[in-house]
C-alpha cells in the first residue's frame, strides 16, 4: 500500500510502500493530529488535509530496518522519532524532522528486524533494541550505552513489512 486517501480532501500518493502501522501524533500540538509513518527510505509526517509538515519526508541516511518508535518520554508531546537502519545505527528524530540534538547515533553490532522498546525502571530510560545475533542493547535518551547484557535473546527473523503491536505511543 503506498496511497492515503483524505476524505473531503485530496489522494496522497506515496512513491514507496508504506511499512509498519501509521501513528497519530499531534505534532503541532493544536489539537488536531497528525499520520506519521516510514517507508524504507523516509519517514513521513502528513497534516490532516494530506500536507507534508516542514521538513517532511525525512530521508534516512540507510534503509529502515525495523519499525519506527514514537517516543514521549514525558507525555508532554515532545515526540522523539527512533529509527534503526541498515548500517546498524539507530537514529532519533525530533517532531520538526530535525536529528535529536545530543543523541549519538549508537551503532550495533547486526542490523535489528525488530521495533525499538522503551523502558524506565527506577527513573531511568533504557531505550532497548535486539539485533539480528540476539545481542540486547540498551541506551539512554542520549544514545550512550546504559547497560551490556551477556545473555542472547532467540530472535526470531521478524519481517518489518507487517503490522506491528509495539508501535503505539509510550
Amino acid at each position: 500500500m503506498n496511497n492515503i486517501i483524505f476524505i473531503n480532501t485530496k489522494f496522497k500518493n506515496i512513491e514507496e510502500y508504506i511499512m509498519g502501522e501509521v501513528i497519530q501524533i499531534a505534532a503541532l500540538k493544536n489539537n488536531k493530529l497528525q499520520l506519521l509513518f516510514y517507508t524504507k527510505n523516509h519517514i513521513h509526517l502528513i497534516d490532516r488535509n494530506g500536507n507534508y509538515l516542514n521538513n517532511f519526508p525525512v530521508k534516512l541516511p540507510s534503509q529502515a530496518s525495523a519499525p519506527l518508535y514514537l517516543a514521549d518520554y514525558e507525555n508532554n508531546k515532545a515526540y522523539r522519532i527512533l529509527i534503526p537502519c541498515n548500517n546498524k545505527t539507530i537514529y532519533n528524530y525530533n517532531d520538526e524532522g530535525e536529528f535529536v540534538n545530543g543523541w549519538k547515533n549508537p551503532k550495533i553490532n547486526s542490523v535489528t528486524t525488530r521495533q525499538i522498546m522503551y523502558f524506565n525502571i527506577n527513573n531511568m530510560d533504557h531505550i532497548t533494541v535486539v539485533d539480528t545475533n540476539g545481542i540486547v542493547y540498551a541506551f539512554n535518551r542520549h544514545g550512550e550505552k546504559r547497560l551490556s547484557l551477556e545473555t542472547k535473546i532467540k530472535n526470531r527473523h521478524t519481517n518489518h513489512n507487517t503490522r506491528y503491536k509495539d508501535s503505539k505511543t509510550h
